[in-house]
């Protein structure tokens, strides 16, 4: 009887270290899978991530150049006004001596 119930012990403790055994493989297996996930989506996210600063360089780069240009062109465009109002002030105070002399 001793005999039976000591191998019904080293039995039910066999059982039980088998299930520990089949959790710990199944906890081990869905950790892998998880971590694998994760890895997954850090790399999809790093990819996004240089993706959104290439654009971002991009468009800073291109936003740089539009301010260049409209600067450029802000300039001209002063530039231009004080050459014609230059021609304005010549020929104004030309008309007005033509019109001295002419009274």
């Amino acid at each position: 009887s001793s005999f039976t119930t000591s191998a019904h012990e080293e039995s039910e403790t066999l059982r039980q270290d088998a299930e520990l055994e089949e959790k710990l493989s199944s906890f081990t297996t869905s950790a892998h899978e998880e971590s694998e996930t994760l890895r997954q989506d850090a790399e999809a996210s790093r990819s996004r991530v240089s993706e959104l600063e290439e654009k971002l360089s991009s468009f800073t780069t291109s936003a740089h150049e539009e301010s260049e240009t409209l600067r450029q062109d802000a300039e001209a465009s002063r530039s231009r006004v004080s050459e014609l109002e230059e021609k304005l002030s010549s020929l104004t105070k030309h008309a007005y001596e033509e019109s001295e002399t002419l009274r």
